[in-house]
């Protein structure tokens, strides 16, 4: 791997989590999840929608190369890590169909078909099994993923361990945040987690056998996880 795409898969691993803060903070979703209301929300103010949903996108988009950046980060003998960093990719993918799928809101929201007829059909579409699994995917891939990610960062010597108890205390509060303060916050931690994770990633030269994730040579008794 170069040096440029080795550290272009570090930045990804800032910019993923900063696109997807910015997309729930942007996100015009009701609290109550109510579909009229969501749908009467999208045909009032439709670009709002458009760009909470482009910058789903982008950050589904690049959790996939963050998930490389943070395999190749633990190398191939951290399981726990290569767990978490593939598991972030796949959540990440997820993320597309679901982003996908939420494309046509927008149109139908204008439409001009009656709204009872917009509510049974999105009910429909939400509550069928595809959507449920891809849904289930995004949330134990990305939210499961992290948590493992932050453990693997505790356990090994070549990060610092509060690094990696920001990542698990950011995706915990991500997951269970009450509202957008709160949300900012984790965020916040877990971009800085990340972060240095993304600092370490983007100058190593690959984990091996006598390497700690650093890329630093360290004698292999010494070794954890």
């Amino acid at each position: 791997m170069t040096t440029t795409t080795r550290r272009l898969t570090a930045l990804s691993l800032v910019l993923a989590p900063v696109f997807l803060g910015a997309a729930l903070l942007a996100d015009i979703t009701p609290e109550a999840d109510d579909t009229r209301e969501l749908l009467e929300l999208i045909a009032v103010n439709p670009a709002a929608w458009s760009m909470g949903q482009t910058l789903f996108f982008l950050s589904a988009v690049l959790w996939l190369p963050a998930g490389f950046a943070l395999a190749r980060l633990f190398g191939p003998h951290a399981r726990l890590g290569r767990v978490g960093a593939a598991a972030v990719a796949v959540g990440g993918l997820a993320v597309l169909s679901i982003d996908a799928a939420g494309l046509y809101l927008r149109q139908l929201a204008g439409s001009g078909i009656p709204i009872d007829q917009q509510v049974a059909l999105v009910e429909s579409v939400e509550s069928s099994p595809t959507v449920l699994v891809f849904e289930t995917i995004h949330v134990a891939g990305l939210v499961l993923g992290l948590v493992l990610v932050g453990v693997a960062m505790i356990r090994h010597g070549g990060l610092p361990r509060w690094a990696g108890a920001l990542v698990i205390a950011g995706t915990v509060g991500l997951a269970a945040a009450p509202g957008r303060a709160a949300l900012a916050v984790a965020l916040g931690l877990l971009v800085v987690g990340l972060g240095v994770a993304a600092t370490v990633a983007g100058r190593s030269t690959g984990a091996t056998d006598s390497d700690d994730i650093t890329g630093r040579q360290k004698p292999l008794s010494v070794g954890r996880g």
